[in-house]
């Protein structure tokens, strides 16, 4: 039987807990949870590990993709361990996200940085060029739904 975030925040105190994050999140989060020995599991995003997919679990995890996904933090088991040390047993972390945003992490040296760049920069590129295939790809398919199939194969040789 799946598991929900709606039965594993049953209790009205904690289900207005997931108020703190948006939907793409928490549907995110709700994807990844599976049964391990008939209990809710979720596999941790920053060490990989399979946990309890308790009410505290589930909000650390929405934190940890709140903080990867969007303020560019890296995985890294840390931020996990940061978190352990920073939420409270009522599941609100003691750690404001301004604070959350101060947290002192080093700097990868200029190699590094110009390496992700580049990767940065070529990803961006391929993501570029996939939009523009993929539109190229819609349109040959409505001149081969108007036109016939090998107008659009023509197209798309273009």
């Amino acid at each position: 039987m799946p598991t929900t975030l709606v039965e594993i925040f049953r209790d009205s105190e904690t289900h207005h807990r997931l108020s703190l994050f948006d939907l793409p999140a928490l549907k995110i989060i709700e994807a990844m949870l599976f049964e391990k020995n008939g209990k809710p599991h979720i596999k941790c995003l920053a060490t990989d590990k399979d946990r309890p997919a308790k009410p505290e679990e589930i909000v650390r995890q929405l934190w940890i993709h709140k903080l990867i996904n969007y303020y560019g933090y890296l995985r890294l088991p840390v931020i996990c361990e940061l978190m352990d040390l920073h939420t409270t047993a009522s599941m609100y972390p003691a750690i404001s996200t301004t604070d959350l945003m101060r947290l002192p992490f080093l700097l990868p040296d200029d190699a590094t940085i110009k390496k992700v760049k580049q990767q940065i920069t070529a990803a961006r590129a391929a993501r570029r060029e996939a939009h523009a295939l993929l539109e190229k790809a819609k349109q040959a398919v409505e001149v081969a739904i108007e036109k016939n199939e090998a107008a659009g194969l023509a197209m798309l040789a273009k």
